[in-house]
């Protein structure tokens, strides 16, 4: 097995039409996608399909039990497979709560012989899973492209959800995914599919404490140390031994981390990705980041794209098997590589804001800190002398329950009224669900329910037989930030504990740099403004509610998305 941490796709269909199972049967095994199809129980017919080089037995614990992430740390050896096999069902089955106690994060799903099944999600990791039921038919993926592929019929959009997703919001009400029938299960979730009733949810995994006596007293030097461990063990257990893994590298401070322990720390090969610019102003304060770090890292093997207009008529960015997958520019050029450069796995900083308390986590820092408390430590305000300010305005909103939800008041004016009406409610609903929450971390808790963007990179990467390898969001990194006090982490100095990781490392100027690496959205905005309704023509009726021509650079990528996904909508022709 050359990947020690192997993920795979998955499709299942219930039906009682022995026909429409034999037809979804036939055209899996004839897809060039799966590599296994079977029937896990009555009435159903499955397929799996690995990513990379792996054996199908290490995802087939038994026919009824498919592994899709985390089985090497579940299976512990040969001889106690079918131990630890039963103990997996029995635990999904009757005792949820065990699941959290097993080691590292995992994906599996059980199909029981009268027809039930139980599906686990990982915590913090990446393979997602959808469930699809209307009518008589009932439908598990760990892709959303997969139901209008293989399930018969007309399909249509959840406008709501997609309303969420192409404005970037990555909220999901009540689970809800962009195609109508069809619901994500949370991170930390059993789903409890029973025989004829709905799907029922029951949560293992609680990350988020209840009080500060739950907090961390560790130093920030001590909680730094633990960080830097963390992100040793991600590496260590995620990447490939021999083929190179592929760095995300923007030159900021998270990137840059990364860079310092996979080239001081880890013990495998990877190369880095960055996307650049041909705007003057940008690579006069950027290149100087990015060719340091390299340099001092002694990287070689750098990789620079420009990222243009081109893009968005990527033939990866329209590709014929995917709905809604993330357009991030990152993922595209790296899908882009040839098929023998293309990386098995990819290394991104996702989540970093979040989990180190930067200016993201402002509310949970006026939260956690009293008045006195603020005014002993002037100096370590996080934004100087306007945190007064910041902090007497979310108390205040607080006391008068309407705390910061991390969801525009409004969506795109473009969108048609029933789904502005919509979300109105939806928002409304959130607001008064943490109007009495006392619990800290309210804010990082917000983000991360939030976050919807494994799920969205997992059905573009996926498709190309890669995965994402994203250490912020391991569910070790998560339960950290979840224990670390926010007045440790939020200063006036951000990010406190990644830059020790970097001291010595790197060139001081990158460990002490205050500002983000610019994105790509910040780089094109002028150049590519008079170019979008060029870029936008051939957008079809369905989409007219949602935007106009005059979107920005990151609306135009999620406009493209939304157009490929309404091209995926129906059924694939069989494969010859």
């Amino acid at each position: 097995m050359s990947d020690p941490y192997p993920c795979s796709d998955f499709f299942a269909l219930r039906t009682a039409d022995p026909d429409q199972r034999r037809a979804v049967g036939d055209a899996m095994t004839t897809s060039p996608r799966f590599r296994a199809v079977w029937s896990p129980a009555a009435s159903w017919i499955a397929g799996l399909a690995p990513l990379g080089e792996v054996d199908d037995g290490v995802f087939r614990a038994r026919d009824n039990l498919v592994i899709l992430q985390g089985a090497s740390a579940l299976l512990t050896t040969e001889e106690s497979r079918g131990e630890d096999a039963e103990r997996l069902i029995a635990f999904g089955r009757d005792r949820p709560e065990k699941i959290a106690t097993l080691p590292g994060d995992f994906a599996w799903v059980h199909f029981a012989e009268d027809g039930s099944a139980n599906l686990v999600r990982p915590c913090g990791g990446y393979v997602p899973l959808y469930v699809y039921e209307h009518g008589e038919v009932l439908a598990v993926s760990t892709r959303l492209a997969y139901f209008p592929r293989f399930i018969p019929g007309d399909h249509h959009f959840d406008p709501l959800a997609v309303a969420l997703t192409v404005t970037g919001t990555g909220a999901r009400p009540a689970g809800r995914a962009e195609l109508r029938h069809s619901r994500c299960i949370p991170r930390g979730h059993v789903a409890h599919i029973g025989r004829r009733s709905k799907t029922q949810l029951v949560r293992y995994w609680h990350p988020r404490p209840t009080s500060d006596a739950e907090l961390s007293p560790l130093s920030a030097a001590e909680l730094s140390r633990e960080l830097r461990e963390i992100l040793i063990q991600s590496f260590s257990r995620e990447l490939p031994d021999k083929h190179p893994s592929l760095l995300w590298f923007s030159g900021g401070v998270d990137s840059s981390a990364l860079a310092a322990v996979l080239a001081r720390d880890i013990q495998r090969p990877f190369s880095t990705l960055t996307i650049t610019s041909d705007n003057r102003s940008w690579r006069e304060h950027e290149l100087p980041f990015i060719d340091g770090a390299l340099a001092q890292l002694d990287i070689g093997n750098g990789r620079r794209t420009l990222f243009d207009e081109r893009l968005l008529a990527s033939p990866v960015l329209r590709g014929n098997s995917t709905l809604f997958g993330l357009p991030n520019p990152a993922a595209l050029a790296s899908l882009e590589l040839p098929s023998d450069e293309r990386p098995r796995v990819v290394v991104s900083g996702e989540f970093a804001d979040e989990a180190q308390g930067t200016l993201r986590r402002l509310q949970d820092w006026c939260y956690a800190t009293s008045l006195p408390q603020a005014l002993r430590q002037p100096r370590d305000w996080p934004l100087g002398l306007r945190t007064p300010k910041a902090w007497l305005s979310h108390q205040l909103r607080r006391a008068a329950g309407f705390p910061p939800i991390h969801l525009p008041h409004k969506l795109h004016r473009t969108m048609s009224a029933e789904v502005h009406q919509e979300y109105s409610d939806y928002r409304a609903d959130r607001v008064r669900s943490f109007r009495d929450d006392r619990s800290p971390q309210m804010g990082l808790y917000m983000r991360e329910q939030n976050a919807s963007w494994p799920e969205t990179m997992w059905e573009r990467l996926s498709e190309h037989d890669v995965r994402l390898c994203a250490p912020f969001f391991s569910r070790e990194a998560l339960e950290f930030a979840y224990r670390c006090p926010i007045r440790k982490l939020l200063t006036s100095t951000s990010r406190q504990l990644i830059r020790p990781v970097m001291r010595g490392r790197l060139p001081e100027k990158n460990v002490m740099r205050v500002d983000k690496g610019r994105g790509f959205g910040e780089c094109y905005r002028g150049s590519w403004q008079p170019k979008y309704p060029q870029l936008l023509e051939g957008i079809t009726e369905q989409k007219t509610l949602f935007y106009g021509a005059d979107c920005s650079l990151g609306e135009a990528l999620m406009l493209s998305m939304l157009d490929e996904a309404c091209a995926n909508l129906r059924p694939l022709p069989p494969t010859p």
